[in-house]
């Protein structure tokens, strides 16, 4: 975690069967902008625990090992059935993010950046269905850049 920055870092990967490595490609290595109020959740979860060395895990029983997959999805599951949501996996949380990025009108290049794609045609493929298929509200938004703050068209005197 980066709390100067309200990113986390990733650097390193981790499997159950072959443990810590390094990420597969060089796209995987990167930092991920984190949304405010989770920043804000991670750093007094972080404060909370006794400020962790910076390569201790945040999430884990001794700071080293990650925690068991199969209790995180167990308690994940539990914590959606108690919140009244629907059952969906914790690798959704990752679409949900860029699903909410997208919406709010991010860079696919910048996504692409923050998920780690090696490419952002790879990005397109996954989340392309969630870019608005209308061009009407971006072109009333180029008309708002094009006529400028006064709402009038700036016009050039004609050379003779």
């Amino acid at each position: 975690m980066d709390f100067e920055m309200s990113a986390l870092r990733v650097e390193r990967s981790w499997s159950p069967s072959g443990g810590f490595h390094e990420p597969k490609s060089e796209t995987s290595r990167r930092g991920v902008v984190l949304l405010p109020s989770l920043a804000d959740l991670l750093r007094d979860f972080y404060h909370s625990h006794g400020h962790p060395a910076l390569d201790d895990l945040l999430l884990s029983l001794d700071g080293k090992q990650p925690l068991d997959p199969g209790n995180t999805r167990r308690r994940f599951y539990t914590a959606l059935k108690l919140a009244g949501l629907r059952h969906v996996t914790i690798h959704s949380l990752r679409h949900s993010y860029a699903s909410v990025i997208i919406a709010s009108g991010a860079n696919i290049k910048a996504l692409q950046r923050a998920l780690g794609h090696s490419s952002a045609t790879m990005t397109l493929d996954v989340y392309s269905r969630l870019l608005e298929e209308s061009i009407e509200a971006s072109a009333l938004k180029a008309d708002q850049m094009f006529i400028g703050a006064e709402g009038r068209v700036v016009e050039f005197s004609r050379a003779r």
